[in-house]
């Protein structure tokens, strides 16, 4: 961390976390990696309960489509009293702008609620890690950089290191895919996963 170097703040470093060996990081990272590829369940569980977690109950939702219904009926209501002369144009804008502004929000969060349950309905991303970790499973003790460096941008989001502890951040890609790899392609039949987190 450049926060460590005094001569670049004035003499005062900003950061006080203590260094750590690049090689022995990258060690801990990649057999991390590898007992996450030998085990996928663990990755597949952390997902399902993240999933649901955040999944809208179906109250929720009625709640917002009932919501953006009456925001509609009362823009439209709105637009039928000026275009009947009832109101003033000052006073048309006035009221117009901020209720379109709560209607788009309402529409958003409905769209949002909506494509998390299109999202939990389709999703498999079971199936895309367990074809990766059986094609790839043989070939990790031997994997060479290459493959090592595909297999890391392509499960882990970010590296996040501590002052007791580094934690893996990984990702599930919408395809899990790496033809042309070191390894005679062996992950060629693993490109669909439906899922990105």
């Amino acid at each position: 961390c450049i926060g460590t170097d005094r001569s670049r703040r004035e003499e005062q470093a900003v950061c006080t976390n203590p260094s750590i060996q690049g090689l022995d990081l990258e060690s801990c990272v990649w057999d991390e990696l590898c007992s996450m590829l030998n085990h996928p369940d663990r990755l597949v569980a952390e997902l399902e309960r993240r999933r649901a977690e955040r999944l809208p109950s179906r109250s929720e939702l009625e709640n917002t489509q009932r919501r953006v219904k009456d925001l509609r009926s009362r823009l439209d209501r709105l637009i039928d009293a000026w275009t009947s002369g009832l109101l003033e144009r000052a006073e048309f804008e006035s009221r117009m702008g901020p209720l379109r502004d709560r209607h788009d929000r309402e529409a958003a969060a409905l769209a949002s609620l909506s494509g998390e349950y299109a999202r939990d309905e389709t999703t498999d991303v079971t199936a895309g890690l367990h074809c990766l970790s059986k094609a790839i499973k043989s070939s990790l003790t031997s994997a060479t950089n290459e493959l090592k460096r595909k297999l890391l941008q392509l499960l882990i989001k970010q590296i996040e290191i501590h002052r007791h502890e580094v934690r893996i951040v990984y990702k599930v890609p919408a395809t899990i895919a790496l033809a042309d790899t070191a390894a005679n392609n062996l992950l060629q039949h693993c490109s669909r996963s439906h899922d990105g987190a």
